[in-house]
């Protein structure tokens, strides 16, 4: 689980083969879950959930893969190349958005936070992560403001957008991101599902898990 917050896609063989390749998927999306299980992940029923100092409430259950090194989690329905919910709690100034290293002068470039970064700068660090991550044609949607519960002065301000995605493989994904800054640090909340099926099926449910972001 060590550095894969955002997990990579299989890819489709050939063309015009669309009922095989989902055959592969359904197949590999069980053989994920299994491994999950063998990782470490452990079953997460709806509810109200804790996960470091957020609540969330879901209305789903899905498999919760743990980081033991650093706080960030990575949740799944289907298996990770069906589904994930990435989880990252605390990101520091000067560290990868989603945690996988920290600036270095001969990087000056790379999608790291800074404490007091705006909305849009946030949205955009987030698309430049995916993009180095093997995603292409990126594209963010519909960025607005987010009052999030909680908090020392009743509600936290935070942010949430939409995005679509392609792997390599031209799988089209969609995805939603929920983020706040606290004290200098950045939470984030990804989302993401193929754009057939997937996406359709739990939107509704993911989209009311964000907006639900409770913090401590």
């Amino acid at each position: 689980m060590r550095h894969a917050p955002i997990p990579s896609f299989p890819r489709a063989r050939g063309k015009g083969c669309s009922h095989s390749i989902r055959t592969t998927l359904l197949s590999l999306a069980l053989l994920l879950l299994v491994a999950c299980a063998s990782q470490g992940g452990v079953l997460q029923r709806a509810g109200t959930v804790d996960v470091y100092d957020m609540q969330l409430q879901t209305d789903l259950a899905w498999s919760r893969i743990k980081d033991p090194l650093q706080h960030e989690e990575i949740w799944t329905i289907d298996g990770t190349a069906l589904n994930s919910l990435s989880i990252f709690s605390g990101i520091a100034n000067g560290q990868h958005v989603f945690m996988l290293g920290r600036e270095r002068s001969s990087r000056p470039d790379g999608p790291w936070f800074r404490s007091g970064m705006r909305a849009d700068e946030i949205r955009d660090i987030v698309v430049a992560a995916m993009v180095r991550q093997g995603m292409i044609s990126v594209r963010a949607i519909d960025l607005r403001p987010q009052r999030f519960a909680g908090g020392t002065a009743g509600g936290v301000d935070g942010l949430r957008f939409e995005f679509t995605a392609t792997s390599d493989a031209g799988l089209i994904y969609k995805g939603s991101v929920a983020a706040a800054q606290r004290d200098g640090k950045l939470d984030l909340l990804l989302w993401k599902a193929p754009a057939e099926y997937y996406y359709d099926r739990d939107v509704p449910a993911v989209m009311k898990m964000l907006d639900s972001v409770r913090f401590r």
